[in-house]
């Protein structure tokens, strides 16, 4: 195998002995100094303090270049070896740095800098001349200018050198932390700069015996640290970025031997940053790093073929993370010529120099890793997706994927999505493990000739698109036709998602198209002393919106303990948008409203209020029920983390959520609390829409957002992540009412499917209980139930269908759909349920109680109302 060494690549000198100035030597009672006697240490502003600390001591590498800085705590205070030119500044105009033995050197890297530069300071004047002695007594000088070659400690706006890099080298991020690391690239940050410069010597046999630095200016140059590169490769000067495929042979058919600690990793901290392939922590888990260089992204390789692509049951929804041990690796990488790839698999370790991938494929000595460079011949491709039956373009979701399962990002998009809490959100979207952008119906990607994979979604009416591709050298066009498979419009019934947090309306107006969506409410909400979507005008309709796709900015407004209700249709906003306190409102708050009241005032606006998904402990939420105030509730089944473990379920159906369980609840004692489904949308980790509201207008009824309230209030709505389900009792539909004599009768129940997505079961469901059930069509995307079932109380009926199949969103969610009830009254007789009553009246309880006891009032006046 590959010896991994680096000491064999740089000589670092070690310029202790030469240290003239160090960051407390200076120190006197006009201010900083370089040294004793020197000169002032300046600063940018007047009313800054002329600081030297912040610089880094000891052995370090830089870009992957190993330096040896002289440590000022072991070296009487000193650390750098500065020249001036001004006779008056105390400091030698020249130093000589003889080497403790001859050197080769391809090139030499100085980490140096001046002071903050002064107000006479012009760019591209000489401030030194570096030469070096060789052997055979020939000299190889250059320049050092201003800006060129060498900048300030801390730059001004815009000083950068132009052939010189600061010594903290930027690197890829792999988790977004904070917000400047949104932008993929990180750094240590360091408030003081050593420049790295790289002095090629065109005279590489001849050893190297001496350095002489000599000053040309007054102002000051602070040397550091000097490292001798063997190569003659500027080793500062990175590749482009390059995708590479990795194949590693299987653990135990490896002829490897572990690899030997290099001692100069070991002493010249830290080693270059280790991208370990998912899944970590196992014996056989590979790791990837560069020493002159980064790996930007690395994941295990998961080659599509055309059949696997087709054949995936749940299309368009994302892929659960991978938890198989890789043997193959697709990464991209940047190096130096001179680099090394170093491939970790447990013990075993190999090294495969740059140059050799960057020429097209290497592998390690004994044949156990294989690279090569990935995406050789690439296209630059104009995409167009429209409608199969119009020909006209649409916006889509759209997810391209390349040979070895690497994401192909449309141009403008990120290959990195990040899916954090409330942040960077809109116009890409990551699903379990796979990448998705929105885009409109024309966009372009950068793709690799050869086998491409595309995967093109619009909501739940048009059948998601998975196609094998291939991409000819040349290419520039490729045009994607998707097919609607059915128009719930025809039958009156318009989509939405009634709980949407952060998105911008203009982000939103190519989301919603995408998904297909006709009505959006994104909820302005506060959360502790964060407001979000205030700014876009509460009680409005988007100007975004179009007659198809409306977006209105409506209100969450929220009590921790009392519950969250949603004032959709607003006409302007009700405020304050929390109270209480934490953790909805902010610390040391206090109640300031009742939910009633927010209640009044959206219906007194002619809004609709509905109630968050529950469980919450909603304890004002029952009374509002009770009083007719709250006219629908939020119905979802997404599996919550660590409640369900990754892929499992609540139990035998998504039901089983308690969230459901507690609106069959309220159902049971006879109030009639209509469906509604949202997503609660709050990262890229969930879709626009992924569980949306079906809402059915009356016949000759215009589609506008008062008709579709309309149309929840009367309780005419189904709740889906997929499927298009339908409820008759005896012809009539979700929310009417059907009125049979005392002692009851017999009703035909029919209840149908139909999805894109594959599904199991259809179901009708009586008081919370289900009572009856049939499997779905072979393939998974329609159902049919029909049953008569004998009523002898005053119930409620629904239908609801599921499958196992996953949408692979934030909360993972089961493809399936509910019904809002149908409700049958015996005799006039009310529904009621003692059982469920005594639940709702202990909810009551505990909210009297928070009331009475944790509660804080401004005043005796609030605490009574």
């Amino acid at each position: 195998m590959n010896q991994i060494t680096d000491d064999v690549k740089f000589t670092p000198l070690d310029l202790s002995a030469y240290a003239n100035a160090g960051p407390e030597a200076g120190r006197s009672a006009e201010g900083w100094r370089w040294l004793p006697g020197g000169p002032l240490v300046r600063t940018l502003r007047p009313d800054l303090a002329a600081l030297l600390t912040g610089f880094p001591f000891g052995k370090r590498r830089f870009w992957g270049i190993p330096f040896t800085l002289a440590d000022p705590a072991a070296n009487n205070g000193l650390c750098w070896l500065t020249i001036s030119g001004d006779p008056a500044a105390n400091l030698p105009q020249q130093v000589i740095v003889t080497l403790p033995k001859p050197a080769l050197a391809g090139c030499l890297v100085f980490a140096h800098c001046t002071d903050v530069e002064g107000p006479e300071a012009q760019i591209g004047e000489l401030l030194a001349t570096y030469t070096i002695v060789l052997a055979n007594g020939e000299r190889v000088a250059w320049p050092v200018r201003r800006r060129f070659e060498i900048a300030a400690r801390q730059p001004a706006l815009g000083t950068q050198g132009y052939a010189t890099v600061r010594h903290d080298e930027p690197r890829p991020v792999r988790l977004a932390r904070s917000a400047r690391e949104h932008t993929g690239i990180t750094s240590d940050g360091s408030p003081q700069a050593y420049w790295l410069w790289a002095a090629e010597n065109p005279m590489p046999d001849q050893p190297v015996v001496a350095v002489e630095l000599a000053a040309r200016h007054a102002d000051i140059v602070v040397v550091g640290g000097i490292t001798l590169a063997r190569d003659s490769s500027n080793p500062l000067r990175r590749s482009r970025r390059t995708a590479v495929r990795i194949a590693l042979l299987p653990p135990g058919k490896s002829t490897a031997v572990p690899a030997a600690a290099s001692t100069a990793s070991a002493t010249y901290l830290p080693e270059p940053e280790v991208v370990a392939v998912p899944p970590t922590g196992q014996e056989h888990s590979v790791s990837l790093s560069v020493d002159l260089g980064q790996v930007v992204r690395a994941v295990a390789a998961n080659p599509p073929t055309p059949e696997t692509w087709q054949d995936a049951p749940v299309k368009g929804w994302g892929d659960a993370p991978a938890e198989v041990l890789p043997q193959a690796i697709y990464a991209e990488v940047y190096a130096a010529d001179d680099a090394g790839l170093t491939i970790r698999r447990g013990a075993m370790a190999w090294e495969i120099p740059w140059r050799d991938v960057a020429a097209g494929e290497a592998r390690s000595a004994g044949g156990e890793a294989r690279v090569q460079v990935a995406h050789a011949q690439e296209a630059r491709v104009r995409v167009r997706v429209v409608d199969a039956d119009t020909g006209h373009e649409i916006p889509v979701r759209v997810h391209l994927r390349g040979p070895d399962g690497e994401y192909l990002p449309p141009r403008g998009h990120t290959p990195d999505v990040n899916a954090n809490w409330g942040e960077d959100i809109g116009g890409d979207l990551r699903l379990g493990s796979t990448n998705y952008a929105y885009v409109p119906g024309r966009f372009e990607a950068n793709l690799p000739v050869g086998p491409v994979y595309a995967e093109i979604v619009r909501g739940f009416e048009y059948a998601p698109l998975r196609e094998a591709l291939t991409i000819s050298p040349g290419q520039s066009e490729l045009r994607l036709a998707l097919r609607r498979w059915t128009d719930a419009r025809q039958r009156g019934y318009y989509c939405g998602d009634v709980h949407v947090h952060f998105l911008d309306p203009a982000t939103a107006a190519l989301e919603v198209a995408a998904e297909d969506l006709n009505v959006t409410n994104i909820l302005a909400a506060q959360f502790g002393r964060f407001y979000t979507n205030v700014e876009h005008g509460i009680g409005s309709l988007a100007p975004t919106s179009t007659a198809e796709h409306l977006i209105r900015i409506d209100s969450e407004n929220r009590h921790h303990v009392m519950g969250h209700i949603f004032l959709l249709g607003l006409r302007q906003p009700v405020l304050p948008l929390s109270s209480g306190g934490p953790s909805e409102d902010e610390l040391g708050g206090w109640e300031k409203v009742a939910l009633a009241d927010w209640c009044d005032a959206c219906r007194a606006q002619g809004g609709l209020v509905v109630t968050q998904f529950m469980p919450t402990p909603h304890a004002e939420v029952v009374a509002n029920i009770v009083l007719g105030k709250i006219e629908a509730t939020e119905v979802r089944w997404f599996d919550f983390a660590p409640y369900v473990p990754p892929g499992g379920h609540w139990g035998d159906s998504p039901f089983v959520f308690p969230g459901i369980a507690q609106w069959y609840r309220y159902l049971n004692c006879g109030y009639r609390l209509p469906a509604v489904g949202g997503t609660d949308k709050m990262s890229n980790g969930m879709a626009v829409g992924a569980l949306r509201t079906y809402a059915r207008l009356g016949r000759q009824e215009e589609f506008n957002h008062e008709a579709w309230c309309r149309a929840i209030r009367r309780g005419h709505t189904f709740v889906s992540s997929g499927p298009l389900i339908e409820l008759e009792v005896e012809g009539r539909a979700p929310g009417d009412d059907i009125h049979l004599p005392a002692g009851g009768g017999t009703m035909q129940v029919l209840a149908t499917a139909h999805s894109a997505q594959p599904f199991e079961f259809i179901e009708i469901v009586q008081n919370g209980q289900v009572v009856a059930r049939a499997q779905a069509a072979p393939d998974g995307l329609s159902a049919r139930l029909s049953t008569n079932l004998r009523i002898n109380e005053s119930s409620w009926l629904a239908a609801r269908c599921y499958g196992r199949g996953k949408m692979w969103v934030v909360w993972p969610l089961d493809i399936g759909a509910h019904t809002s009830a149908v409700y049958v009254t015996v005799g006039g007789q009310r529904q009621t349920s003692t059982k469920d009553a005594n639940y709702l009246l202990t909810l009551l309880e505990g909210g009297l109680t928070y009331l009475d006891s944790l509660a804080v009032w401004r005043d005796e006046r609030q605490r009574e109302h």
